[in-house]
């Protein structure tokens, strides 16, 4: 699974809404700041800062529990409901827990990944699927070297 966190300007709120080009790592948010990439299977998890793009400043490698859950907003999701236009279904959820991010990559056992964006105030999310993704995007990024977390 790969978590990608933006900041938020401090002059907006955390709501964003979707533009037309679908561009959603854009100014609005702010900076990239870090990319956690979990690999549930090894019981690893590498925290990237910056991110997405490098370069990398900063990586960090710890061992997390195998029994740890595969989707960070599990249990407690709710459907709310279900909007479509000529190409897309957006399905919209509601959650009593976020972590700090504000798009999504779950990448499933079916292998469908989604792209999801969060409505803080509301406690909402919208996913959208985005179709199959290359595996090297849940991957550790060429050349990044990993420190081990103090434990």
């Amino acid at each position: 699974m790969r978590l990608d966190s933006y900041g938020v300007p401090s002059e907006s709120n955390t709501t964003y809404l979707l533009d037309t080009d679908d561009d959603y790592a854009c100014d609005k948010l702010g900076e990239p700041l870090y990319m956690y990439l979990y690999h549930y299977s090894q019981g690893l998890q590498f925290n990237i800062f910056p991110a997405p793009d490098p370069p990398y400043v900063q990586c960090t490698a710890m061992k997390i529990p195998k029994i740890f859950p595969p989707n960070p907003l599990l249990p407690g999701i709710q459907f709310v409901r279900q909007a479509r236009d000529n190409v897309t279904t957006f399905d919209h959820w509601k959650a009593e827990y976020f972590l700090f991010t504000l798009d999504y990559f779950f990448h499933t056992e079916s292998g469908l990944p989604y792209k999801m964006y969060v409505e803080t105030e509301l406690f909402e999310f919208l996913s959208v699927e985005s179709g199959p993704l290359d595996e090297s995007v849940f991957m550790l990024p060429q050349g990044v070297k990993c420190t081990w977390a103090q434990t």
